[in-house]
């Protein structure tokens, strides 16, 4: 079975692959298919051939150049034109098979797949009972939602009309009661028992988004389609929660004739859209600090200091910081008390002065500061920094603090900081 189906895909590839000319050695000219633009890409036999004529090689010469005065006797113009327009390879590589299902000739069975089903798929009408044809942007904008995945899936299963309701049920041979189950009047398809039914429009005029548009629809994938297109996302994302939660309700009745309670319900799928935008929040969040703490390496000769600095709450702050090379290497840290001032700005300043005195007794020349407090660096690289108060931090004496610093090792917990770091 296996080499039967590899048989059967060569049949289907054929027509679609080409020799990719290099040497011309291994292509032979008459029987291969390797002229582009002359499908089936080969070339008829002339009656007169000149001898010596077998491979491509043949029609070059000794530096690898198209010979034109061979091709004019052999072949037609317009086809002795399409082999000159042959690019040929200075490095003379090996002839080789492309495929051109592929914009690179490579071929796979994933790409294969996909390019010989996509016509196949495009004749293929997953909405037949529906007036029209639902655009592709639709199904794009259904599954780019910003919703859990079990969400996207229930809307589109709910679209093609495979949920199972009581009248999908009974077509399928069910003996089951085709009614709602909420009105107990009208058929019970997907559209009717999670929008349509009476019970439910009063659940869809509690929302504070205007679902009323539904009334002037057949189905829910038509009623999405044309109506959701103007909706923005927020309103989209509650609709597509809320249909989820109404089937989920529905079933609950079927099973324990529960009520639906509408305002329990909407507070329900509103917490769940709440807790998707904090989930979404955070993620950016951990995203934006991954890339504002990563380190980059200096320049040159240059050792690059980080320096930061908190606030105590009992008064003051530890400034703190590390020195390290271009390889990120750490030449030293540095950490200490200081009480004079709580002010954060002052203290970033602090940092960096006390990081430079560091640098400087370590035999530093040539140091690049980075810190997170951009407002301190504009107040001491500014030529008005005469008038600012955060230069005389800089002046500032030394306090009795004790101050820490290490030069050939320094503790595990900021080693592992740092190799993390880089």
């Amino acid at each position: 079975m296996t080499w039967r189906s590899l048989f059967a895909g060569k049949t289907l590839i054929l027509p679609d692959l080409i020799r990719c000319i290099g040497n011309g050695r291994t292509t032979k000219v008459w029987t291969d298919a390797w002229v582009p633009g002359n499908f089936p890409y080969t070339i008829q036999r002339p009656r007169a051939v000149m001898d010596g004529v077998n491979v491509v090689s043949d029609l070059m010469d000794g530096a690898g150049n198209w010979r034109s005065d061979i091709l004019n006797y052999l072949f037609e113009a317009e086809i002795s034109e399409k082999i000159q327009g042959i690019e040929l390879n200075c490095h003379q590589f090996d002839d080789k098979w492309v495929w051109l299902g592929d914009a690179k000739g490579l071929f796979t069975v994933s790409t294969c797949y996909k390019y010989y089903m996509a016509r196949h798929w495009e004749e293929i009408n997953l909405l037949p009972h529906l007036q029209g044809r639902v655009g592709s942007g639709f199904w794009k904008h259904l599954w780019k939602a910003p919703v859990l995945p079990k969400y996207k899936a229930f809307l589109w299963r709910a679209c093609l009309g495979i949920l199972p309701t009581s009248a999908a049920l009974a077509r399928r041979g069910v003996e089951v009661e085709d009614k709602c189950i909420w009105c107990g009047s009208e058929e019970e398809n997907a559209f009717h028992v999670l929008v349509e039914c009476p019970v439910m429009q009063r659940f869809w005029r509690r929302s504070r988004f205007d679902f009323s548009s539904s009334r002037w629809h057949g189905s829910l994938v038509e009623w999405l389609d044309v109506e959701g297109l103007t909706w923005g996302r927020e309103q989209w994302c509650l609709c597509t929660i809320a249909l989820y939660h109404l089937w989920e309700a529905r079933n609950r009745k079927k099973f324990t004739s529960e009520l639906v309670n509408i305002d329990q319900l909407w507070g329900k799928v509103t917490l769940r859209w709440e807790e998707i935008q904090e989930a979404r929040r955070n993620d950016i969040m951990e995203e934006t600090a991954m890339e504002l703490c990563k380190w980059e390496k200096p320049t040159g000769a240059a050792m690059k200091m980080n320096s930061d600095a908190g606030t105590m709450p009992s008064g003051g702050g530890i400034v703190g910081g590390v020195i390290r090379d271009r390889d990120g290497y750490c030449n030293g840290a540095f950490t200490e008390r200081y009480d004079c001032s709580s002010n954060p700005m002052v203290l970033e300043a602090v940092a960096i002065r006390s990081g430079m005195e560091f640098a400087i007794s370590l035999g530093i020349e040539e140091l690049i500061v980075e810190t997170g407090a951009k407002l301190v660096l504009e107040f001491l690289s500014s030529s008005e920094t005469q008038i600012s108060p955060l230069l005389q931090v800089f002046s500032f004496a030394k306090d009795s603090m004790p101050v820490t610093r290490w030069v050939d090792s320094v503790p595990l917990y900021l080693a592992d900081a740092i190799r993390f770091d880089i």
